[in-house]
């Protein structure tokens, strides 16, 4: 009988065959095929789905455990057709919340701080190198971090093979409480509203692209669409995000709609004594 690692791989391929991309599927189904092939489950049912979902605890407001049990429930309904005593999970169950976070906005100083603190604090010189030259690719250029683990040395113009200890690719989990340990041995985001998060970094690239967009008086809506097309945004609705993300684009912005209606108003004439 296949595993349902196998399984996986084979609803993965039939799904991206009609077009879909499917990456946190990628990412969260092996995690979920490797837990039941490892505790001998033979079918996929509520309680396993369920229980995968919310293990390991998240945060509240966290949308983990319903993005987890959302891929698994399309997992679920392709296994339905193979083996009939699969229960798909229904729809609401975990309620995915859609409102969005703010983002924090890292300085020129916390990013160079971050990458100093992974230098001279990861004992590995290797991995220690590997994770200060991710944070600065990360933050210059944008990168969903699932990019930048997938990239391969092909991708790389550079002599040097291998980034890690055992040549393999990062783990995302593993990044991220990386990064979570170096932010608060720095100190950056202390004081947030929430602490600073990988995916921090690529707003951090977006909105200081559109800053400096507006202080060299370019049309920033007409430039929209490269940036849209460079971050991989499939809908543009998702790069004018941006706009209105970071207090910094719109007091920027605030402050240029004044001075237009300054220059456009009209001179009033001078009050009878």
């Amino acid at each position: 009988m296949s595993t349902f690692a196998e399984h996986v791989d084979d609803y993965l391929r039939l799904r991206r065959g009609l077009g879909f991309k499917l990456e946190e599927h990628a990412r969260l189904l092996p995690k979920f095929a490797a837990h039941l092939d490892a505790i001998d489950a033979e079918v996929v049912t509520l309680d396993l789905a369920l229980g995968w979902a919310v293990q390991p605890v998240a945060p509240a407001g966290s949308v983990v455990p319903a993005m987890r049990l959302l891929v698994v429930r399309g997992f679920a309904r392709y296994m339905a057709g193979i083996d009939p005593r699969t229960e798909v999970p229904p729809t609401g169950l975990i309620r995915l919340r859609r409102h969005r976070r703010p983002p924090f906005i890292c300085t020129d100083e916390q990013a160079l701080a971050l990458m100093k603190r992974a230098r001279t604090a990861i004992r590995q010189r290797l991995v220690a190198a590997t994770y200060e030259t991710l944070i600065g690719l990360l933050a210059a250029t944008g990168m969903r971090i699932s990019e930048a683990i997938k990239l391969d040395n092909a991708d790389i113009d550079w002599q040097q093979r291998g980034v890690s200890l055992r040549r393999r690719r990062l783990d995302d989990c593993a990044v991220h409480a990386t990064f979570r340990r170096l932010t608060d041995a720095t100190g950056v985001g202390a004081g947030a509203p929430c602490p600073p998060r990988l995916h921090d970094l690529r707003h951090t690239m977006a909105v200081r692209t559109l800053l400096g967009w507006y202080r060299e008086g370019v049309d920033v809506h007409a430039r929209l669409p490269a940036l849209s097309t460079y971050l991989g945004h499939l809908n543009p609705a998702y790069t004018y995000y941006y706009l209105s993300a970071a207090p910094q684009l719109l007091a920027h912005a605030a402050g240029m709609l004044d001075a237009a209606q300054a220059r456009s108003a009209p001179g009033r004439p001078c009050s009878a004594p």
